[in-house]
Formats: C-alpha cells, structure tokens, sequence
C-alpha cells in the first residue's frame, strides 16, 4: 500500500508540472511509467528463476501480459456485426419513408 501511496503522489506532483518539458521531467516521465507499469505485474517478482520449469504456453502467457497491450480483438463478432447493420439498415429505411 506504501508503495502505491508513493506512486500516486509522483503522479500528482507530475500531473501539476506537465506542461514542463526539460529533460529532467521526461526522465522522471519515464521512471513514473516504468513503476507503474511493474506495479500491476500479474507476476511473482522472482518468476524468472522457475520459468525454467514451466510450460511454454505459459512463458508465452507471461511475456505477452508483460509486453504492449494491442487493444484491439482477435475476431470479427459476427452477431453483433450483424445486428448494427440490421440496425443501420432500418435508420436508413426509416430516414427515405419520412423524406417521401
């Protein structure tokens, strides 16, 4: 909890000077991402050394959680595609009937 505390109030004091941009403040950037972007690790700290022992879907599991988050979805949801464009549609229809 100390730690977050710690945290939080770097950000507030980054928050207040973040129009200032000498290299000082984007080294103390830099630090503050790299701290909270280790605070919410899903891992134990000392992973590494029995990484040795477990399965590569889960090493690949652990390096993905680790890495850039992609923000986007690995598949098409196909029903609700196609509720927008029955949606899309019916506005359509709708909008020519009162034009008429």
């Amino acid at each position: 909890m100390k730690k977050l505390e710690t945290l939080v109030g770097k950000y507030e004091v980054r928050k207040k000077a973040k129009k200032r941009q000498s290299e000082g403040d984007k080294v103390s950037d830099a630090l503050l991402q790299g701290h909270l972007a280790s605070l919410f690790d899903i891992a134990a700290p000392a992973t590494s050394s029995f990484m040795i022992h477990l399965k590569q879907k889960d090493k690949d599991f652990l390096d993905d959680q680790r890495g850039q988050r992609k923000m986007v979805m690995s598949t098409v949801d196909k029903e609700s595609m196609a509720k927008e464009s029955r949606k899309h549609e019916r506005l359509a229809a709708e909008r020519r009937r009162k034009e008429e």
